[in-house]
């Protein structure tokens, strides 16, 4: 297949596929409350949850910490409306992004609404 037929048949798919594309929604929420912290790295995020289950707030609050100032975590602000990436299988966990951002990150369910 040449490479003009494969740009054309793209082109052909994209147009075809638009109208389709303009009735999805993403499914968007807000966040629930004050205390909610993201982690761009999943397992990064399941280590700092590790140490809060452990009731070990000094390595949590190191470790979050760190997360923030390397720019792995953020934290969330109550009301903030997000986008649903991705869920996690067997785990509380979901990937969100905030509104006009395109930095994805992993928190517990609960923190949206």
């Amino acid at each position: 297949m040449s490479k003009k037929f494969r740009v054309l048949f793209m082109l052909i798919m994209i147009g075809l596929l638009h109208p389709m594309l303009e009735h999805v929604e993403a499914e968007s929420g807000r966040i629930s409350g004050d205390t909610f912290f993201g982690c761009t790295d999943l397992d990064y995020h399941k280590k700092l949850t590790h140490y809060a289950v452990q009731k070990d707030m000094e390595a949590f609050t190191k470790g979050l910490t760190d997360g923030l100032l390397l720019g792995k975590c953020t934290l969330f602000k109550s009301g903030e409306e997000v986008f649903l990436v991705d869920t996690a299988l067997f785990s509380d966990l979901v990937k969100l992004r905030r509104k006009g951002d395109t930095v994805e990150y992993w928190v517990i369910i609960e923190a949206i609404k």
